[in-house]
Formats: structure tokens, sequence, C-alpha cells
């Protein structure tokens, strides 16, 4: 398989965090300069803009370099809906540099069992987001035993709102049915249409 273009990407909370080595293990491969993003943000913010952009630059056979697999993502939830869009919807390859031998898309579709090492992958990834909402859901189960507040913009959880963020235009566009991106946020239908009607107001503040 020959690789397009090679990118290179970096999430820090700081120029003098220990992962900011990564940028000069990248330094060392065969990536262009201007093709190693550095995203410096403090641990608390969710939205990763500069990620956003690279992914529409990306395309089909592209290779893209990640320090460690939590720079995807705050949640295995979200690390694994980024793995899910970079490779299957815009089909470019990964490797995490942390874990070369587990997490590197090349080796995996250059073998002679690549589907079913792939779907092995997969099915990790997407076992961690389970134990994600399972341990989301042992908590909303305390709340409903002694009631809760309506839901609104501001009390839906990180992962929810990077989930909003990272796949609001591809509903607006039709990209994603109604009802898979009110799956995707656990929500009610009609809390669902509030917290649209919320965050786009917000887009316009």
């Amino acid at each position: 398989m020959a690789i397009n273009q090679i990118y290179g990407y970096i999430r820090v909370p700081s120029i003098e965090d220990e992962d900011y080595n990564y940028i000069y293990e990248m330094n060392n491969l065969v990536i262009p300069s201007s093709h190693i993003i550095t995203e410096i943000l403090p641990k608390r913010k969710i939205i990763q803009p500069q990620l956003e952009e690279l992914k529409k630059i990306l395309s089909k056979n592209d290779l893209l370099y990640i320090g460690t697999l939590d720079m995807l993502g705050k949640s295995y939830e979200c690390i694994f809906s980024q793995w899910i869009y970079i490779t299957k919807t815009i089909q470019a390859n990964i490797i995490i540099l942390e874990e070369k031998e587990l997490f590197n898309t090349t080796k995996i579709r250059g073998q002679i069992s690549a589907n079913s090492l792939e779907e092995q992958l997969i099915s990790f990834l997407s076992y961690l987001a389970n134990k994600e909402k399972m341990k989301r859901g042992k908590s909303k189960n305390i709340v409903k035993k002694i009631g809760r507040p309506p839901i609104t913009l501001d009390s839906l959880s990180n992962e929810q709102k990077e989930l909003l963020y990272q796949h609001y235009q591809e509903w607006k566009q039709k990209k994603i049915k109604s009802i898979e991106f009110i799956e995707m946020l656990s929500l009610k239908k009609n809390t669902f249409y509030k917290i649209i009607k919320e965050f786009e107001k917000s887009l316009k503040e």
C-alpha cells in the first residue's frame, strides 16, 4: 500500500510538558516540519481545533503519526470516535508512537488477516468506550434516585459536548441521521432538539 502524505499530531498542556518530546521523535521520521501539528491546550479543554482542521486535510492513504492514543480525546469513547473517523471514513492510516506494535494500521492492512486484525483493534477500542458508558450509566442511576435537574447544554458531560462539536456539521448536512446522533449523545429526542437550539445559539454569540 503506497502512502501519500505524512503528518504528525501532538497535543500537550504546555510547551514544557514531557509529551512534547514526541516532536523530536517525529523530526527523525520522514515528516515535513510543516506537517507536524503541535496543539498546546490545557488538560481541561475538550475541543481540539487543530486536530479538527487536520482531519479536513487528511485524505485516503495518508499516514498520521500521533504521540499517544489519549491525544485523540479525553475519553475512550471520544478516542474511539476519532479513530473510526480517520481510519474508516477518511481511510487514512494511524501510527501511535507510544504503542507502535499495537496501534499501527499500516501493519494491519498489510497482513493477510487484515480484516480480522483491524476488527480486533476496533473491538478493543469499542470495549473501552462501552466501559466508559457503563461508568456514566451508574452515575445516572444514582441521580435518578434523588431526582435530577433539566438537561442543558452546560450540564452535558465533556464527552457529550465533544461528540456534539465533532458531529454537528455532519448531522446538519444530513450525513448522519437524527436518530444516530441522538443515540450517540445518549439523549432523549425532545432533549436533543433543545440542546441543538442552545448549541446553535452559542455559535452565534
